[in-house]
């Protein structure tokens, strides 16, 4: 609803619907981002700098993206000829379409190419590196990692900014280059015992530790001689459970 106000200016209230999510979901710091980002856009920026202090405090960051991809997968289910991994596929697809957070307006704001009002590096730091830390997904932890980078350049610290760029492109190659080399992208889409694995661990552990599951699990299938290596032929850039930021 507060990403729809975004879109529907003055037929939406905003200040309703900003209370209610801040009620509901307080501690997630991707609330507070989202809300730091319309002040940002109003040039509120004492009240945007409040809103982000919330979110370097926050415990977690949370989209939601693999609980609206199974609200998805649920309704196909009741709705639709399509087996399980289909409806993964698909719901993964529709999540990752769906409400990102406003991340443009911190990352721009943050950086040190940034024109205009740029935030005090300190407390984009402390965001950044919250939402490193304390995010199930990866594209807001690679965000963190960019947001903290920026920062410690803006801080005079170009050997920390140095250190950041290596550990976001490490988490990077992990992920989504490995995860396209072990063939791990494509056994998800035809191994449904795979694929139930990698939600469950995104679950449980978040998204990062679900992918380097699903990675381990194609390298051993891999050179499993009783294993239909069917599964790992298809379209080696699929990428729906992995949004690429």
């Amino acid at each position: 609803n507060l990403e729809n106000c975004h879109a529907l200016g003055a037929e939406c209230d905003r200040t309703a619907v900003e209370a209610a999510l801040l009620a509901s979901d307080g501690a997630n710091g991707l609330a507070w981002i989202d809300v730091a980002a319309a002040r940002i856009r109003e040039e509120r920026w004492a009240e945007a700098e409040a809103a982000l202090r919330r979110a370097s405090a926050a415990p977690r960051f949370d989209s939601y993206f693999i609980e609206y991809a199974l609200l998805i997968e649920r309704g196909l289910a009741a709705t639709a000829e399509m087996n399980y991994r289909e409806r993964m596929v698909a719901g993964m697809g529709y999540a990752a379409a769906t409400w990102i957070p406003a991340y443009g307006e911190l990352t721009r704001h943050c950086s040190a190419e940034a024109g205009g009002y740029r935030l005090p590096p300190d407390l984009c730091f402390e965001v950044g590196k919250q939402m490193a830390g304390n995010s199930s997904e990866l594209l807001a932890a690679l965000i963190g990692k960019s947001v903290q980078q920026h920062a410690a350049a803006r801080l005079g610290d170009e050997r920390l900014a140095g250190q950041l760029q290596r550990e976001k492109q490490g988490i990077r190659d992990a992920v989504l280059r490995d995860g396209a080399l072990s063939g791990a992208h494509v056994l998800m889409q035809n191994d449904t015992a795979v694929m139930q694995r990698y939600v469950d661990t995104f679950r449980a552990h978040g998204e990062i530790r679900a992918t380097e599951v699903a990675i381990a699990e194609a390298r051993r299938l891999r050179k499993d001689p009783n294993y239909d290596q069917c599964n790992f032929v298809g379209n080696p850039d699929f990428e729906l459970p992995l949004r690429t930021p």
